[in-house]
């Protein structure tokens, strides 16, 4: 769909915003076999819906109408664990499987199901080309109840689907280093099992994490780093500044910490201080080898694309209801100077908005304040660009 006619449809579902969320997505159904989306259009459409179960049912209406399915784990960002579950279940477990990003995806596979299989058969395959040890804490119900944690590792035989138990449950989450990626295997299967037929290549993906899914520490840490340092690789170099410029890189856990309070974050100080450090350093750490490298810092920059993707798509939500930022400002703040995040929460939820205001309020109260200003949300307007635009930018960084 094209953007102009893209936003005529957004201009008429904001002026019902505070309609019941079902008669909106019945006024989608009706025009839902003429329109062809992109991830980013599906996106700010889902975040139109606050409840579960209607941004479910969007996904589900348009994911065969997703023409750039490279960044379909943009649309997924929206649906909760229960909510993406749901969706394998109602669209295929092996066809909508997210296989060029699984990262991150936590699996519960019913054996007795032959597209369940299947799907264990296809990531078998997936983590035998890229590491072993991707598949992380997998663990295997029998029929009878008997749980193996797999301490030997999965049997490689279930490649071969025929090998894989008819019964019981397999359980897993997949990890993997962008160093490790194979990105043939990951298109093959996405051919091969969801049909679909496309010309990406590595560089066409925007690769992107779950920030729902992390740990609150190191969402925190992260958008504090993002918003004072401008960028994370800025923030690393600054950690190590005066460190003797070794070969490889790398922190360990006491060097992280130490690297943190020298460039001036505070927010953990207090009881359980080294253990909230210890706790973002061991998600850095995939590899659990003592020691992060730039390598596995570089994780992290997908939190800071996703990060600077939602400030874009709020301030372009933000454009369409109130046309500007100041007045998007005094409708959001009913003209005070400042905001706390409950007031901040309030004013968005009464706008039926579901994008991740919470993690935009954490950008702006830079200090720790627990406040949030004018001066500070108008700053927002610089990533007021094209997020089309945006994207291909994070692609083309190293």
């Amino acid at each position: 769909m094209k953007d102009d006619q893209f936003e005529l449809i957004m201009t008429a579902l904001l002026q019902f915003a505070r309609s019941p969320s079902r008669c909106r997505l019945q006024a989608l159904l009706q025009i839902s076999h003429t329109l062809y989306l992109t991830c980013l259009q599906l996106r700010q459409i889902l975040d139109l819906f606050k409840d579960s179960t209607t941004r479910c049912d969007a996904f589900a209406m348009f994911y065969n109408r997703i023409v750039d399915i490279q960044f379909e784990k943009l649309v997924r960002m929206r649906l909760d664990d229960d909510a993406s579950t749901s969706m394998l279940q109602r669209l295929g477990y092996a066809a909508s499987f997210p296989y060029l990003q699984p990262e991150q995806i936590h699996i519960q596979l019913s054996c007795k199901n032959f597209d369940e299989r299947l799907l264990v058969s296809s990531l078998l395959k997936l983590s035998g080309k890229e590491s072993p040890s991707n598949l992380k804490d997998p663990l295997y119900t029998s029929g009878e109840g008997a749980v193996d944690p797999l301490t030997l590792g999965i049997p490689k035989s279930w490649e071969q689907m025929s090998n894989v138990p008819k019964h019981g449950v397999f359980e897993a989450e997949y990890v993997c280093r962008a160093d490790q990626r194979s990105f043939k295997m990951r298109k093959d299967l996405l051919e091969q099992m969801g049909s679909w037929q496309t010309e990406i290549g590595e560089e066409d993906v925007f690769f992107c994490s779950f920030t729902s899914k992390l740990p609150a520490d190191v969402l925190l840490l992260t958008t504090w780093m993002i918003a004072n340092c401008d960028t994370l690789a800025a923030a690393f170099a600054q950690m190590r500044q005066d460190k003797d410029k070794d070969a490889d890189g790398q922190m360990s856990s006491r060097e992280f910490e130490e690297g943190c309070k020298r460039i001036g974050f505070a927010r953990f100080k207090g009881p359980g201080e080294q253990q909230r450090f210890q706790t973002v350093f061991r998600f850095i750490d995939i590899r659990s080898e003592g020691k992060i490298s730039l390598k596995d810092w570089d994780a992290l920059r997908y939190v800071e694309q996703d990060l600077k993707v939602c400030i874009g798509e709020t301030m372009l939500f933000c454009r369409r209801l109130f046309g500007d930022v100041e007045s998007s400002w005094a409708a959001l703040s009913d003209g005070t100077a400042t905001m706390t995040l409950e007031e901040w929460q309030e004013a968005w939820d009464t706008l039926g908005y579901f994008g991740p205001i919470a993690q935009i309020f954490a950008f702006l109260d830079k200090d720790g304040s627990g406040s949030c200003s004018s001066t500070a949300f108008e700053q927002l307007s610089k990533y007021e660009v094209s997020l089309q635009d945006m994207l291909g930018a994070a692609k083309q960084e190293p």
